[in-house]
């Protein structure tokens, strides 16, 4: 299944934004991670400051997630306060 991502700058990862696409065989977060943490060089992702909007809703990439052909996620530095 293809899976699109859109990694937006955040310091010490990627200084601007950067579109990939990933063929994945399971469809799992964990899998899925590996690939961007490979394509973006930061091992390990630190997915705790980090904020995933799939298919343009809030994800919590923590659950066990299922992934399907075409989904579209952004990963982001997480927003806080307002």
């Amino acid at each position: 299944m293809k899976i699109y991502v859109k990694l937006f700058p955040i310091p010490g990862i990627c200084e601007a934004s950067r579109e990939m696409e990933f063929n994945l065989n399971e469809g799992t977060p964990d899998e899925l991670l590996i690939c961007v943490q490979e394509e973006a060089g930061a091992d390990p992702l630190p997915v705790d400051i980090l904020m995933f909007l799939l298919n343009g809703r809030v994800a919590d990439i923590n659950e066990k997630t299922r992934f399907s052909d075409g989904d579209r996620l952004w990963i982001l530095p997480q927003i806080e306060g307002g």
